[in-house]
């Protein structure tokens, strides 16, 4: 229970927990590229369906101004990735920035579905239930009032929420939500419905004029004007399913 009284349920499971590696490698290989001045990285293959942290993952820095070892060696700390193994060689051919996908599919075929469950509960009580997953790999399910939650401002790397609706419309208070996620370098916001589902995520860093530009989608109701104002957003995606 919260302070408040209403129910709050925590998840520290495998899932949880790849998916919180999945963030804060992303986020890893995002500080190396720019603090070794790179122009791309290429890493050895994940596999989003493992659900299995690698022991070691080989890199491939390409066109570095300065040493990514150093960089690699600060970072990894910082992102609690010591566990990890990373060695430099040429084998490795998946662009780092397919992490960002990665992120999106493995909780699409996981943590969605618990969502849905909630999506159900929702339009049968009218409250939203809003799901945040850390960096380190816990989750937690907060139970909102009618026609609204209030999210605890913690910091995390994924999070979705219930709307008492059909269509997953972003309202004002849900753009404040997706802008402070990426602020805070979270990756994926997910608006769940029991007729369909909005995912804003990010593909690479959010300029300040990329948050800006994203408050203009606070209040639409038009699914196709809120999807083309986000995909003229640098390095930020939309998908409605």
């Amino acid at each position: 229970m919260t302070r408040s009284g209403k129910r709050a349920f925590l998840i520290d499971d495998h899932v949880t927990k790849y998916l919180g590696f999945l963030c804060r490698l992303t986020n890893f290989f995002e500080d190396v590229v720019d603090d070794a001045f790179c122009d791309t990285l290429f890493i050895s293959s994940i596999d989003p369906y493992s659900q299995e942290v690698p022991s070691t993952i080989e890199v491939y820095p390409v066109g570095c101004r300065y040493d990514p070892v150093d960089s690699i060696k600060l970072f990894s700390e910082q992102w609690d990735l010591d566990n990890v193994v990373f060695s430099i060689g040429s084998n490795a051919t998946m662009p780092y920035t397919r992490l960002y996908n990665i992120v999106k599919t493995v909780y699409m075929h996981t943590l969605h579905y618990r969502m849905k469950e909630y999506s159900l509960k929702s339009i049968k009580d009218h409250r939203e239930y809003f799901l945040a997953l850390l960096f380190n790999g816990k989750a937690f399910i907060v139970e909102g009032d009618v026609d609204r939650v209030i999210i605890p401002h913690i910091r995390h790397c994924i999070s979705a929420h219930t709307h008492p609706s059909t269509i997953p419309y972003p309202s004002k208070h849900d753009v404040e939500t997706i802008i402070r996620l990426l602020i805070d370098r979270g990756i994926l916001h997910a608006i769940e419905t029991i007729g369909s589902s909005l995912y804003i995520y990010r593909v690479g860093a959010i300029s300040e004029d990329g948050l800006i530009a994203l408050r203009q989608i606070e209040g639409l109701n038009d699914l196709n004007e809120i999807m083309k104002i986000v995909k003229n957003i640098d390095n930020l995606e939309i998908l409605v399913m």
